[in-house]
């Protein structure tokens, strides 16, 4: 019994028994299927000894030699004889033939160990011969899995370095059922197409060696595991290529499908084919940029190139080939790995200066093949080549053995000083970011350091400061750099700020360390500039001196204490401190000064200005500052001028003509020498320029209050401000009171300046601090003229008004000069001041006044007030020079008393009274048309003196006297008001005018009916009989003021007296008429009475009686 077909390589087992005799047994297998069973190693069985009853098993080896896929012989002899041939005659016993099949074969061909290793391919340690247990599978002839459309056989494996022994060895390749995307690329994936042919589904098995060792079990390298294949179809296998993968050698694959599960790179399996193939690992090139932020390791996706075996794209000469990103902070990881150095294709032509033009030029291997170019650059520093501005080439085609120049502008942005970094990529694909794959060329990283640029700090426009107006600027070298001072820091652009700190405050500590201005900048003066040279170089300087926004050139008229005649460019200096002194020009120096000085280590020969680039050293630049600002009469001229208030309103002017002193705030202002000094101008105004931030003090000598100065008798106005807190001059004084300064002067507090920290209200210049102000009072005297309502002597407010235009003078009372004259407004106030104190003064009213026109012409003084300083009484004292026709007073200004407002002059109106004495023929009191005057009348005017009321002789003041004219009218004018407030004017009819025997104009008459009643009514009489004069008088009051100033409603009306009566006689005859004969009767008592009820009858107790 045989245990299978034969298959070659494999053994076969075959059982033999014997039933009832024992005897030998030969056997034969034809194993070539020659027809002979008499070849070598084909007789299986020599006398084997075969026992009665039983059986014996031969293991039998087939020979790889056998032949595949035929139907051969086997023979079995068994007899008592021994060494049977396959012919012959045999004594007893039985001969037995079979037909066996000889199955077929399938053998891998990868390189097995008799290959000797070669560069450039894995190790050839591969199990491919039988000796090898090299994989192999039995191909049926029905059914047989296969991997593509053929499988044939082979006698072994036929390894070969290409993996094509099989392939060649009959001239039938079968190697047909698996199809790679392309090489291995390491940490790529690599997609395999598998297609098993229609002839049976079966179990996929494969491996890939990797790391090329010649092992296909190592871990990772079994990249299919009984994968189903459905018979007629294909499965797609995307293997990621480690990153170990051993690089730039060709590898190898085996692929094993049947139905038998879980095989193994060796051994035979049942049926089935095993295909094996060569496959290239590619060279990859990766950069070397630090892997922060830059993608330059694999995890990162780094930017790497596959390395193609020829015509690969190339920058310089030669590509060598890492295992993943080399990041190292020189950019030199790939450039160390290997020997020589690939990074060779790049030259930078230029420094790569902040916003400059710089050229890099970029060559290409003539061995490789023509590419395009992108590149970048992290202009920001910022581990990043991503940013807008970053790319500077995008897809410029670079011709094997050829090279092109790159141009471009170094954003003003990119970072300074610090490592940067640059990436170059050169392959035939185009549009490649600065990460990923790309299929072929090659990527070189950089380290670039961009060169450090020191700028200005100059406010830009009116200075050029920024790049963009063509700043100053330098190149900060690395090593070696002339500096002012001892520091220099860079800046991405010019920073300017009105503080002219814009770059001090950009870097730490501030390297602004190399001017210093000894002395302010004062006009037409000298002033002297400190300048430290770090190293040996030139000095070139300008400085804006009257603040039109261009930097004047300096004349500078010694160094360092030796006479010169030059300007301040190209000046050589040695290291160390020197000492400029320069003339300021006779210009008005702004209130902020502009400067800008520039050292280099070369003479630029008259072409470095105040812009543009120099190629080392560095530029400082400066504000000085100001200070000032008003000296003024803070005496309260003008309207809403308030004296001695610390403020300038009203119309207060400056003071011209004053020096004023500045000292730091060390010193001790009138002892030590002042800083400088300067003189106020024709407003008051002065100024100190061109000052370095400190802290100082502003004086005004004592020698400006000394006779015949600016401020003679002057004093400072009452408190100080602080000068620091003061945004504006109208808001305090800042001289601190001094009861002396005709001995010590007048000094402000200490006042510090900071640049672009001052008050701006003056000038809108925060580097200017124009609000030292002093403020000094002189006397003061005025106040009042004004026009009474009553005569009292007072300002009460009872309708009075103010008289205007009205000439006041002011005299010396010591020596009767005349110091000036004032004319009283419209509010009636007069005003002398920023007198001198110390002086008795004389205020007169001029006697121009009261000439007619004159302001006080209608007017006569009011009462004489007499209380010194009293604001509220009148003091028109008669002056005597002018026959009492003027008024003047007298006061005296001292410190204690500084100011006499209270010189007031009040005067009243004139007034007068009158009126008509008539005859009233119809006695009704009032007069009529018909009704004339009584002429030669005499009337006296009396003032009611005792305030009765009433007429008293003796006691009232008799004012005057007059008589009525041809029409009856009398008129008493010229009359003083009367006084406040009860006083009045009496009017008297004396009884003179009554007698008969002095032929009085009235002696036959009386006053008519009194009809006076009504006030002012100018058609009533106002005669009232005045007992005085026993009834024979009249008298009637009247009160006049600058209201009511007169009283011409005073009349008197009178009748002539008239009688009746006549005769009583006895009527003998009752004939009611006196006949001759008819005689009177004596003794009869008659009375009168007048009929008050107006009945027409006597009405006892209602009529009046008369006698």
């Amino acid at each position: 019994t045989f245990s299978g077909p034969l298959i070659p390589g494999e053994e076969i087992t075959i059982t033999v028994s014997a039933t009832e005799t024992t005897g030998l047994l030969n056997a034969w297998i034809d194993f070539s299927g020659d027809g002979s069973l008499t070849d070598s190693g084909e007789q299986i069985a020599l006398n084997e000894t075969i026992t009665a009853g039983e059986s014996i098993t031969l293991v039998i080896p087939v020979p790889l030699t056998a032949t595949q896929g035929i139907t051969t012989y086997a023979r079995f002899r068994f007899s008592t004889d021994s060494d049977l041939t396959p012919t012959g005659l045999a004594s007893d016993g039985e001969i037995e033939d079979y037909a066996l099949n000889t199955l077929r074969l399938d053998y891998g061909d990868l390189p097995d160990g008799h290959l000797s290793p070669l560069t450039g391919y894995a190790m050839p340690l591969y199990p491919t011969q039988i000796v090898s247990d090299g994989g192999r599978h039995i191909i049926l002839s029905m059914n047989n899995p296969t991997l593509g459309s053929t499988v044939d056989d082979e006698s072994d494996g036929q390894p070969a370095r290409e993996a094509d022994g099989d392939d060649v060895y009959d001239g039938s390749d079968d190697e047909d059922g698996v199809t790679f995307s392309g090489p291995l690329v390491p940490g790529e994936e690599v997609t395999i197409t598998v297609s098993a042919a229609p002839t049976a589904t079966g179990l996929l098995n494969a491996w890939l060696d990797f790391d090329g060792d010649g092992s296909l079990t190592d871990s990772g390298e079994q990249i299919a595991l009984n994968e189903t294949i459905t018979a007629g179809e294909s499965i797609t296998l995307v293997i990621p290529v480690p990153l170990t993968a051993t690089q730039g050698i060709t590898t190898y694959a085996r692929f094993r499908f049947s139905t038998d599960s879980d095989l193994t790179p060796t051994g035979l399996a049942s049926d089935g084919e095993i295909e094996d193939y060569a496959i290239p690992i590619r060279e990859m090139d990766y950069g070397d940029a630090p892997d922060a932020d830059y993608t330059t390791v694999y995890t990162s996706d780094g930017a790497r190139h596959v390395i193609l075996p020829v015509d690969n794209p190339t920058l310089g000469s030669i590509v060598d080939a890492e295992t993943d990103g080399r990041p190292s902070a020189g950019a030199d990881g790939d450039d160390t790995t290997d020997t020589p150095d690939d990074e060779d294709g790049v030259s930078f032509d230029s420094p790569l200066v902040p916003g400059e033009v710089a050229t890099i030029t970029v060559s290409a291997a003539i061995t490789g093949s023509d590419g395009v170019l992108n590149a970048w650059i992290d202009f920001g520093g910022n581990d990043d080549w991503g940013e807008a501005g970053d790319q500077i080439a995008l897809n410029e085609t670079i011709t094997a053995g050829g090279s092109i120049v790159i141009t471009f502008t170094v954003p003003l942005t990119s970072v300074q000083g610090d490592d940067t970094y640059a990436r170059f990529r050169f392959s035939s694909e185009p549009d490649l970011t600065p990460s990923g794959l790309a299929p072929d060329g090659e990527v070189e990283d950089y380290v670039l350091n961009l060169s450090e640029l020191e700028y200005g700090d100059l406010p830009d426009g009116p200075y050029p400061t920024r790049f963009a107006s063509n700043g100053a600027r330098h190149n900060i070298l690395p090593v070696d750099n002339p500096t002012l001072g001892s520091l220099v820091d860079a800046e991405f652009d010019g920073q300017p700020s009105t503080e002219a700190d814009g770059d001090d405050n950009t870097g730490t500590p501030d390297d602004e360390d190399g001017v210093t201005f000894l002395t302010p900048l004062m006009r037409d003066q000298a002033a002297q500039i400190q300048v430290e040279a770090g190293s040996d170089g030139y000095l070139n300087a300008w400085i804006d001196f009257d603040g039109d926004g261009l930097l004047d050139t300096i004349t500078v008229t010694a160094i360092d204490g030796t006479p010169v005649i030059s300007t301040m460019n190209d000046i050589s200096m040695t290291t160390g401190v020197h000492t400029f002194t320069i003339q300021v020009p006779d210009v008005t120096i702004s209130s902020s000064v502009y400067s800008r000085f520039r050292f280099t280590s070369y003479d630029t020969n008259g072409t470095l200005s105040y812009t543009g680039r120099a190629t080392d050293g560095e530029v400082e630049d400066y504000v000085l500052m100001s200070l000032g600002n008003l000296v003024w009469m803070d005496g309260g001229a003008g309207s809403g001028g308030v004296r001695n208030d610390g403020a300038q309103n009203g119309t207060e002017a400056g003071i011209a003509g004053v020096t004023v002193e500045l000292y730091r705030y060390d010193q001790t202002p009138g002892t030590d020498a002042p800083i400088t000094a300067t003189v106020t101008d024709a407003s008051g105004y002065y100024t100190f320029t061109g000052l370095t931030p400190y802290t100082y003090v502003v004086h005004i000598p004592a020698s400006q209050f000394g006779d015949g100065q600016p401020l003679e008798g002057l004093t400072s106005s009452t408190d100080w401000g602080l000068p620091d807190d003061d945004y504006d001059q109208d808001q305090d004084e800042n001289g601190v009171d001094e009861a002396a300064p005709e001995l010590n002067g007048v000094s402000s507090l200490s006042v510090t300046l900071t640049l672009g920290n001052e008050p701006t209200s003056e000038d809108g210049d925060a580097n200017s601090n124009l609000t030292v102000d002093f403020g000094f009072y002189g006397g003061r005297i005025g106040d009042y003229v004004w026009l009474e309502l009553l005569r009292d002597g007072v300002q009460n407010g009872l309708f009075e008004t103010p008289i205007s235009g009205v000439v006041v003078d002011l005299y010396d009372s010591s020596t009767g000069a005349h110091l000036g004259s004032d004319t009283t407004d419209a509010s009636g106030l007069y005003l002398f001041d920023d007198l001198p104190l110390g002086v008795t003064y004389t205020v007169q009213l001029s006697q121009v006044n009261f000439a007619p026109g004159g302001a006080l012409a209608p007017y006569t003084a009011t009462l004489l007030g007499g209380t010194a300083l009293d604001n509220t009484d009148s003091n028109a004292n008669p002056d005597a020079l002018f026959d009492g026709a003027g008024y003047a007073v007298t006061t005296t200004l001292t410190t204690a008393i500084s100011e006499d407002l209270t010189l007031d002059f009040g005067f009243i109106e004139l007034v007068s009274l009158g009126n008509y004495v008539w005859f009233d023929t119809d006695d009704s009191g009032a007069v009529d048309a018909n009704e004339v005057g009584v002429p030669g009348v005499e009337i006296e005017l009396y003032q009611d003196s005792d305030e009765s009321g009433d007429f008293t002789p003796g006691a009232d003041q008799y004012v005057g006297a007059t008589t009525t004219d041809a029409t009856g009218h009398y008129t008493f004018t010229d009359l003083l008001p009367s006084l406040y407030p009860t006083q009045t004017y009496i009017v008297v009819i004396t009884d003179t005018n009554f007698s008969l025997a002095t032929g009085g104009a009235l002696a036959p008459y009386t006053a008519t009916l009194y009809l006076g009643g009504t006030p002012l009514d100018n058609t009533d009489s106002n005669a009232t009989p005045d007992a005085l004069f026993g009834g024979a008088g009249y008298a009637v009051t009247t009160t006049l003021t600058t209201v009511i100033s007169e009283d011409l409603t005073l009349d008197f009306g009178f009748i002539e007296l008239v009688s009746l009566g006549n005769y009583v006689w006895f009527d003998t005859d009752d004939s009611g008429a006196v006949d001759a004969d008819e005689v009177g009767v004596p003794g009869v008592e008659i009375e009168l009475y007048q009929d008050s009820d107006e009945s027409g009858d006597f009405t006892p107790g209602a009529d009046q009686y008369v006698g």
